[in-house]
């Protein structure tokens, strides 16, 4: 599945991720539920350190407003960039509460609210974002290695896999959907950072499970 990634926001990813790697997201013991993506949103805003962002990010496929091929926060993210580059600010942090509200997952939001925040002068806030983004990173980093099905690296959006293959240096050539053990899986070649050949597996049940919904609430209107 292809995704954009912005290179400019690079340094911002990495400040991000090179902590979470050391991170182990706290162990799940909820059914992953709207009610409760709604309930770990909320902690997270409120800056509880003891969030579970694994809990969150699996709730996430089963929220009223799951988004997992950005098909509504794209526009968002457009408009949170313009106005990145145009040095405001303030309007990017007012159209990434936008996409928020649909998509609290999404990682390269975070480090780029908790930049602007900085900016700002706003550091509880900065601090706040860059904890959420750390967070997330973190369950995701940790959630496999992609070297196989079994361990394949478990996403909820498509973003989010994009944002492995970035940390990963993996640059896509190609990609190809499998299923293995009643599971779907994106398999996604390319070269690594030294130019070989790699691969990289991903789990995408969720994502096929959110369209199912979709088109089932379609189907019933």
């Amino acid at each position: 599945m292809a995704h954009l990634v912005r290179n400019t926001s690079i340094g911002l990813i990495f400040a991000l991720s090179g902590a979470a790697w050391a991170e182990e997201p706290p162990p799940s013991g909820n059914v992953p539920s709207a009610a409760l993506y709604s309930k770990l949103v909320e902690k997270a805003r409120n800056g509880d350190t003891d969030t579970n962002y694994t809990a969150l990010r699996l709730s996430y496929a089963q929220s009223d407003g799951y988004d997992p091929y950005s098909t509504r926060t794209h526009p968002l993210f457009e408009d949170t960039w313009q106005a990145l580059n145009a040095k405001d600010c303030a309007a990017a942090i007012a159209k990434s509460n936008e996409l928020l509200r649909i998509d609290f997952t999404r990682i390269v939001i975070h480090a780029l609210r908790s930049d602007c925040f900085e900016q700002l002068g706003d550091a509880a806030n900065a601090s706040r974002e860059s904890a959420i983004g750390r967070g997330l990173a973190a369950s995701l980093l940790s959630s496999g290695d992609g070297k196989s099905p079994s361990s394949a690296y478990v996403v909820v959006t498509l973003n989010e896999e994009g944002f492995v293959l970035h940390q990963l240096g993996v640059r896509q050539k190609q990609q190809s959907l499998v299923s293995d053990g009643g599971h779907e899986y994106d398999l996604v070649s390319g070269t690594d950072k030294t130019g070989q050949k790699t691969s990289v597996y991903f789990e995408v049940s969720n994502l096929f499970a959110g369209l199912s919904r979709e088109f089932g609430a379609l189907g019933h209107r």
